[in-house]
């Protein structure tokens, strides 16, 4: 699982793009933590953000995790769902 950056404008230098991460899913046990920045390279239009999911064996509910890019003045949002494990035992 993962999402995608994309800039419009100028592709001449590299453009890092801050974000956090935040919701019921937990960093560490959920997924691998994110560093919270991705670079597009110059003469690119866009990254992608890698999200590992770890399967942590439990029975949970569904678990939802909210991307915010930085700064605040230009937020984007993107929300995506982590679906609920069963394991048979």
């Amino acid at each position: 699982m993962g999402f995608s950056v994309t800039r419009t404008g100028s592709t001449a230098g590299s453009l890092p793009v801050f974000y956090t991460v935040r919701g019921i899913a937990m960093a560490g046990v959920d997924y691998n933590a994110l560093v919270g920045t991705v670079i597009i390279l110059a003469g690119s239009l866009g990254a992608i953000v890698t999200v590992a999911i770890r399967d942590d064996k439990g029975v949970e509910p569904q678990e939802t995790m909210r991307w915010d890019r930085i700064p605040w003045s230009f937020r984007s949002l993107l929300f995506w769902t982590i679906a609920p494990r069963v394991t048979k035992r």
